[in-house]
Order: C-alpha cells, then sequence, then structure tokens
C-alpha cells in the first residue's frame, strides 16, 4: 500500500507538491487512500477473465473483439514500459488528442503507472487551442489520434519546447515526419526494444507514486473561454468511483455493459468509463469517432449498455428515435404502444402499479426498449445542463426513468437523484461524506453551491490566485453556480452565478429560473434568454421549436410535434416556422392571435415570479433556434450541446433587437433578421 506523502494546505498549484486529504473516522471516507496502478491492479486481478474492453472488428461487421482484464493489464505494463524507455518522467504530462479507443485506456493507464500525469483534449480543437492547452500543462508527450491531428500538432511544436515525442495512434506517418526526431507511429512505438531491468524500475516507480499526487489534469474552460488546468489527484479518482458505486447498487447487481462514447477528456466519462468499469468489473464497448454524427443509436442496439450517461440532447436523440420508432410501426403496435404509455402515466399518478394492466403494460414497453438496445439499461443518468420536465416525463412513461446528477470538472460527481424524484431542478443529495452548504443565502435561502469533501481537486496548475479565489483554506470549493437546499435536503440549482441577470435596481434575478418556468409554460418554446443586466426591466429572446438535422446538429424549418400542437390549440395549422414568419411579416390575425399567447403565457409565468424585478416586460421572437454552428450553444460533445446559453456570444449578436425592447415604443414582435 503506498504511502500517503506529507503535506500541509488542501490546495496545490504544482503537479509534483501532495496535498492534504479529508479523511473521516467512519464510513467510505475512511477507506485507506489508493494509487490508481494499486486500484488498476487489483481490479485485473480480481476480474481477471472477464471482458474489459471491447472494440470493433473492422473485417467482419457487426462483430467485436474482446480484451479481458487481465489481458489489459499485460498491455499497460508494455506500453509503461516503453513510456520508460521513451524517457518519460514522474510528473511529466501526457496529453492524449484521441478518440475513444482501447490505446486510450492504455497510454492512460500505463502512464499513471510510470508516475505520470494524465490530461485529454477535445478533438475538435483548432492549432492554437491545442498549443494553448499544451503549453499550459507544459506536455512532454502527446498521442494523437490520426494524421488530421499530428498536422495540428505539427503546426505549432516549435512553439513548445517541452513536448519532446509525439505518438500518431492510426495510419502512417507523414514521409517529412518518418525521419524527424521524437515522431512515432503507434505500431513503431510498440516495436522499440527495451532492457529486462526497465520492468524493476516500472515497479519501483509504481512503488514511489502517493495517493496524494497529481494523476489527471481536466482541462476546463468554463464560462471565461481559455482553460484552466484542474488537477486531481489519485485519491480524488478513485475514492470518486468507490462512491459512486455506492450510490448505484444496480453497479454490482449484474454483469455491465459500458459504452464509451462521450469524449474522454470530460470527467464524467473518466469516472465512468475508466474508473467505474474498474470499480464493477464492467466491460466498456466503444463506439465509432463520429458516433453521434449517425451510428449512437445504432451502436446502443449493438451493445445493449446496462447504464448511460449524457447531456439532455443525447436523451433528445433517444427520445427522438423512439417516436421514430413508433411511428413506423402497425397501426396495431401504435395502439397497443400507446396504451401501454397511458397505463403507465396513469398507474404512476394513482400509484396503482400492482394491478395487472401495469403488468401487460411493462410487458409491453420491454419489448420496445428491446427494439431500441435498452432492455437491459437500468441507469440513465444526465447532467451538463437543465433537463426539462417534458423529457424527464418521456422517458418516465417508457419505464425508463432519468437520473439527475451535478458535478463539475473540479469535484466529479457531487450529487445524484432517486429514480421518483419528481423536481427536474433538484439534482439530489451528496455522494457519501460530501458537505455541501449555501454560502451567504438570500432571504430565499438561496447563494453560492459550496462543496467540501475527499472529491475536491488539488487546484489549477500554476494559478494560484484562482486557486485560492475557488477553494477556501478550510477545504470549501466555491463552485459558481447558485441554488439551495429544499426541505428534502436535495440540492436545487437556479443557475450559474454569472447567470445572473443584476438589474440597474441592483437586484440579482436568476435567468435560468425564469428561462425553464417559460419553457414549461410554453411548450412551443426551445430555448428563452432573460435579459436585463444594468437595464431597468427584464425581457426575453424566444425560440420555437423546431426539428434537427442530427448530422449537423443544425435547426431544421419543420416545427416539432409539441409546437405543432401548440399552434392546433390555438386554432392554426403551422407546420413550418417559415410559414409563421411569412405571416409575422404581414401582420396577420394568426401572427396577432400567436403574440397573444405568447403574451398569456409570459403572464402565467409573471404571476409566479418572486419579486417584481423578476417580471418579464417584453420579448422578442428569433427567426431561428440557437445552435453550436452559429456559436450561441457550448458543446459537450461532437457533435451536440449541452443547451448551455452562451449569454455573451447571443447579447451581442442580438445587441439592436434586445435595444429595441427598451425604447420609448415598445412592442412584442417576431424578428425578421
Amino acid at each position: 500500500m503506498n504511502c500517503v506523502r506529507p503535506a500541509f494546505a488542501y490546495t496545490s498549484i504544482s503537479l509534483s507538491k501532495p496535498v492534504k486529504l479529508r479523511l473521516s473516522e467512519k464510513g467510505l471516507a475512511s477507506s485507506q487512500p489508493q494509487t490508481i496502478p494499486e486500484y488498476f491492479k487489483q481490479a485485473c486481478e480480481k476480474y481477471a477473465e472477464c471482458p474489459a474492453l471491447a472494440y470493433k472488428n473492422d473485417k467482419h461487421e457487426n462483430s467485436w473483439i474482446y480484451v479481458n482484464y487481465a489481458e489489459y493489464a499485460e498491455q499497460v505494463t508494455r506500453v509503461a514500459i516503453k513510456l520508460i524507455k521513451l524517457g518519460l518522467k514522474p510528473f511529466d504530462p501526457v496529453a492524449i488528442l484521441s478518440s475513444n479507443c482501447p490505446e486510450y485506456f492504455y497510454i492512460e493507464m500505463a502512464a499513471l503507472s510510470v508516475g505520470a500525469v494524465v490530461a485529454g483534449i477535445y478533438l475538435t480543437s483548432s492549432s492554437e487551442a491545442i498549443y494553448y492547452n499544451l503549453n499550459t500543462i507544459e506536455a512532454s508527450l502527446c498521442l494523437v489520434d490520426n494524421a488530421e491531428q499530428m498536422s495540428k500538432v505539427v503546426k505549432v511544436k516549435t512553439r513548445l519546447p517541452k513536448l519532446k515525442t509525439v505518438i500518431q495512434l492510426k495510419g502512417t506517418l507523414h514521409e517529412s515526419l518518418k525521419s524527424s526526431e521524437g515522431y512515432y507511429s503507434w505500431s513503431e512505438f510498440l516495436a522499440t526494444s527495451f532492457d529486462s531491468n526497465l520492468h524493476e524500475e516500472l515497479l519501483q516507480r509504481q512503488s514511489n507514486i502517493a495517493p496524494n499526487e497529481c494523476a489527471l489534469v481536466i482541462l476546463t474552460s468554463g464560462t471565461e473561454g481559455l482553460s484552466k488546468a484542474a488537477m486531481l489527484s489519485h485519491d480524488n479518482v478513485i475514492y470518486q468511483t468507490k462512491a459512486l458505486g455506492e450510490k448505484i447498487p444496480f453497479f454490482r447487481s449484474q454483469k455491465q455493459n459500458f459504452m464509451s462514447y462521450l469524449p474522454l477528456n470530460h470527467i464524467a466519462s473518466q469516472l465512468l468509463d475508466v474508473f467505474c468499469s474498474l470499480e464493477v468489473g464492467a466491460c466498456v464497448y466503444f463506439a465509432a469517432a463520429n458516433n453521434l454524427s449517425g451510428s449512437f443509436l445504432f451502436t446502443i442496439k449493438q451493445v445493449r449498455p446496462t447504464q448511460i450517461f449524457g447531456v439532455p440532447r443525447i436523451y433528445e436523440k433517444i427520445q427522438e428515435h423512439a417516436v421514430h420508432l413508433e411511428t413506423h410501426s402497425s397501426k396495431f403496435m401504435r395502439f397497443i404502444l400507446q396504451w401501454a404509455k397511458k397505463t403507465v402515466k396513469d398507474s404512476q399518478k394513482t400509484n396503482a402499479i400492482t394491478n395487472w394492466k401495469y403488468w401487460l403494460a411493462n410487458k409491453i414497453m420491454q419489448q420496445f426498449k428491446k427494439a431500441m438496445g435498452l432492455n437491459k439499461c437500468r441507469v440513465l443518468l444526465v447532467g451538463g445542463a437543465p433537463l426539462s420536465r417534458e423529457l424527464k416525463g418521456d422517458f418516465k412513461n417508457l419505464l425508463m426513468p432519468l437520473t439527475n446528477i451535478f458535478g463539475l470538472s473540479e469535484s466529479g460527481v457531487v450529487t445524484i437523484t432517486s429514480e421518483n424524484e419528481e423536481n427536474e431542478e433538484a439534482v439530489g443529495q451528496p455522494l457519501e461524506n460530501i458537505e455541501i452548504k449555501i454560502d451567504k443565502p438570500n432571504l430565499d435561502g438561496e447563494g453560492e453551491i459550496c462543496i467540501r469533501g475527499r472529491t475536491v481537486f488539488m487546484g489549477y496548475l500554476n494559478e494560484e490566485t484562482k486557486t485560492k479565489e475557488t477553494v477556501q483554506e478550510d477545504g470549501w470549493l466555491h463552485t459558481g453556480d447558485w441554488g439551495y437546499v429544499n426541505v428534502e435536503n436535495n440540492l436545487v440549482l437556479n443557475g450559474r452565478i454569472k447567470e445572473l441577470v443584476i438589474t440597474s435596481g441592483g437586484e440579482n434575478i436568476p435567468a435560468v429560473r425564469i428561462e425553464s418556468l417559460l419553457k414549461k409554460q410554453l411548450p412551443c418554446i426551445s430555448n428563452a434568454l432573460v435579459v436585463g443586466d444594468q437595464r431597468k426591466y427584464l425581457t426575453v429572446l424566444l425560440t420555437f421549436k423546431t426539428e434537427w438535422d442530427l448530422y449537423n446538429d443544425v435547426p431544421l424549418d419543420a416545427l416539432k410535434p409539441e409546437a405543432i400542437q401548440w399552434f392546433n390549440s390555438l386554432g392554426l395549422q403551422y407546420g413550418k416556422l417559415s410559414e409563421l414568419l411569412n405571416a409575422s411579416e404581414t401582420e396577420t390575425k394568426d401572427y396577432e392571435s400567436v403574440l397573444k399567447a405568447l403574451e398569456t403565457g409570459i403572464t402565467e409565468v409573471n404571476a409566479q415570479a418572486l419579486s417584481n424585478a423578476q417580471r418579464i416586460q417584453y420579448f422578442t421572437v428569433l427567426p431561428k433556434d440557437f445552435s453550436v454552428a452559429s456559436g450561441e450553444l457550448e458543446k459537450f460533445a461532437t457533435p451536440g450541446p449541452t443547451l448551455k446559453l452562451k449569454r455573451t456570444v447571443i447579447l451581442k449578436k442580438y445587441n439592436k433587437l434586445i435595444d429595441d425592447m427598451y425604447q420609448k415604443e415598445v412592442h412584442n414582435k417576431f424578428a425578421n433578421c
């Protein structure tokens, strides 16, 4: 068992400086600290003959090649020795610019085994963004996915004196690089010879690693743009993993199939794909690199995962697929599916879940889930953005309840809801021995959410000021999130502090809360952005729900069914947004009816305002929805927005329309920009 190194503070801004651990005398927090190499070795010995990793067989369509845990350990040892041979030293940063694949896992575990530190980088990053990230962590080695990613690194390598080695995973090296020092293909890297005594050095390296030293660096931009390098210790990662295993008992109840499809540079993918799989002996199936552009749903059907983590947009895609399957079923199948969903919904309302109708509905739903590849999936985790009541209800009616989680790069998962939690704004109760407090609460009990425990990160690499701003000396992490703890002791989020609108009257307005209420009240609305910072009253920009081009992840002209249904309730027969915009140009009676209905909805939302300053005075409807392609939404994965609004970008882009809502002669309108 590796010993904890002496430390004098809970924070550090150096890769080599250890931190104090927040241990407890009871419960999980009293468990003995471990290093990741120790943890990995134990898991591989425990599950030696079980499948650990699975990747597509290129020679045989729809078949998989499996690597068991014993083979996984052998591959990691082999790669680790090669890394020592290349001169990788303890605390050297290793950057990984690759799609999800077994080699990503091999080099990550191998680097950690030799005492190095690992950081992932988004594949969609530009050369300059890659330069900034590599320079920030002072990377010594970088694994790149293919020739395209290699070319990005080559462009900036002369400005990175610490970067000694670049390894290309797929394809052959460009001719110009084959004779250049420090460039390798993956096969060349594995073929390098080594002395037998390097194995002894590997064992010595592993014994010298301490649990309270840095293991991972998560490059996180948050709301400020340029990446900050959040350092996580070995203990941070392992405690988080064990706490998740305790909080989700299903993980230990049967053989687990995980599907790795979201970028592994994200903290959630690291915890679930890389480390929770070790905790429960899961088999991790790797989706294709471009899976979110088309093959994601097909991969689900092949893998039949037992758990999924995704942002709301991922579940929207699954729900859209469910609607597609139902729509293209026979008339009889559509009838029994609709009957089953109604029966489930009615049974849940009356708690009559033991009657024969519910039993039959459950059987029907199981067959429907089987057709989607979700019949084995018991845990559907959602995070990264607000979850709508509508989407949560849709999955509940399919007997696939969504579980809200809340976390951040600086601490991993903090809270998780129960399956029966009705409040979609609630993100649950904390993992074991994680403390939560609301800092400087207002009269409604709302304030900044702060957390403390063994999962709180070490600090930002070489950023002393930002680290001190984020983590207090006594270990409290200021998340920058605004919320409160309700009477059921569940944490409720009301948005980011930087998303608070401060009016010219000095009142703090929780914009996200108002935007969520608007979307509930007006089911035709996709996005709402409240405006009012340093202004005398609130206004809002609205977008209608339209279908999406899932490949390019951009909005289409066709209205979504819930928007069409809303228009039908007004006696209007619109199927496309352009039809409505044309009506607005001529200011027809239809246009006036829509404006009046929107005004009525906003009046209902204003009735729920916590103060007069939180009432919306005017609105403008935009001619298309926000998207990643237009730069108005932040992205979590590629493609697929988290539905987080880039407020600064939107405010700047629609500045003229916003200013119009603060002129002397103001009226609600549709914009034609």
